[in-house]
């Protein structure tokens, strides 16, 4: 079990504890000492506060931490009331917004990303004794930042992995340094980016784990056959993938995930390479999207900056929002 950030939701890591230790198997005597040791701040301060008795009884341990964080009926109560609906969204435009996303469903459905749950799926035999009940995720939605060439501009769908990656093994495989990536360029004269078109979904999920992918919607319940964003271990396992596949390339080419850049100091060499690394590409099946690709350039955006022509600086979109940063006044 990670331990916990600022940044997670407090009653949402403790449930995600609960099961994790109800899956793992661990003894309800180490749970209070198990949890004081990954909680943080304020939560954290309640564990200390406690008795050594108190301390150990994980009820308790439990009740006074939601009770420093405020988290009661009366912080509920306040949250429904404050709580406001979606502006501008009338009955109708959220019926449309519903048939889109089904609409989406359908496309992905029918490029094999996903496969719908059997009825007589979910036993204990296939999930390695985890009930399918303890697996499911929610769904979320999030506003599109680009268009779709085939549907437009819809929601984005996305999945609450949180549970699931609980209970995973962690991937320790290590990720590239985004300076040393940087650094590699050098004094290239020509470089060309790819992007992987679809990004994780062109790895196909073990048919074993996918069940454990499944989600709800308000079609059915589904499972990923292609592998979805949000497990902790994607990133890794795309970048061993990609470090396997440009292995034999390592002199001018490199990768941060679906990012590959190729970099040469020649024209000729550039060609013989670009062909090298789009036939490895083809060969393990993968695509690049070719509206994010750049060839033969002299420079180009890589990662947050603009590399070429033996100059490494910041992207200037970024560098004015640093620059226009309101000043604090307190």
């Amino acid at each position: 079990m990670p331990k916990m950030t600022k940044d997670d939701d407090p009653e949402a890591y403790i449930e995600a504890f609960e099961r994790h230790a109800l899956m793992t198997g661990l003894d309800k005597r180490f749970w209070a000492s198990q949890l004081g040791a990954l909680v943080v701040g304020k939560a954290q301060a309640a564990y200390q506060a406690l008795s050594r008795d108190d301390a150990l009884d994980y009820e308790h341990m439990k009740e006074a931490i939601l009770y420093r964080l405020e988290i009661n009926p009366e912080h509920y109560r306040c949250q429904f009331q404050a709580k406001k609906g979606p502006e501008a969204k009338q009955p109708r435009v959220l019926l449309q917004l519903l048939q889109d996303l089904l609409d989406k469903w359908k496309i992905q459905n029918q490029e094999g990303w996903l496969g719908e749950i059997e009825a007589s799926k979910g036993s204990a035999d296939e999930t390695d004794g985890v009930d399918l009940s303890d697996l499911t995720s929610s769904l979320l939605f999030r506003e599109a930042q680009e268009e779709d060439p085939e549907i437009g501009a819809l929601r984005e769908q996305a999945q609450d992995y949180r549970c699931l990656n609980a209970m995973a093994v962690f991937d320790a495989f290590p990720m590239p340094h985004v300076a040393e990536l940087i650094e590699r360029i050098g004094d290239a004269r020509y470089i060309s980016t790819l992007d992987l078109a679809k990004g994780y979904w062109q790895i196909p999920v073990a048919k074993r784990s996918r069940l454990k992918t499944a989600f709800g919607t308000p079609w059915g319940l589904y499972e990923f056959v292609r592998m979805p964003f949000g497990l902790h271990g994607a990133a890794t396992m795309f970048q061993r993938l990609m470090d396997q596949i440009l292995a034999g390339h390592a002199e001018y080419a490199a990768a941060y995930i679906h990012d590959i850049i190729i970099y040469t100091r020649t024209w000729e060499q550039h060609k013989s390479t670009l062909w090298a690394i789009l036939t490895e590409l083809r060969r393990t099946g993968l695509t690049a999207n070719p509206q994010k690709c750049a060839l033969a350039q002299k420079e180009t955006k890589y990662l947050g900056f603009l590399v070429g022509r033996c100059m490494i600086k910041p992207l200037t979109d970024k560098v004015e929002t640093i620059r226009n940063f309101t000043v604090p006044q307190d």
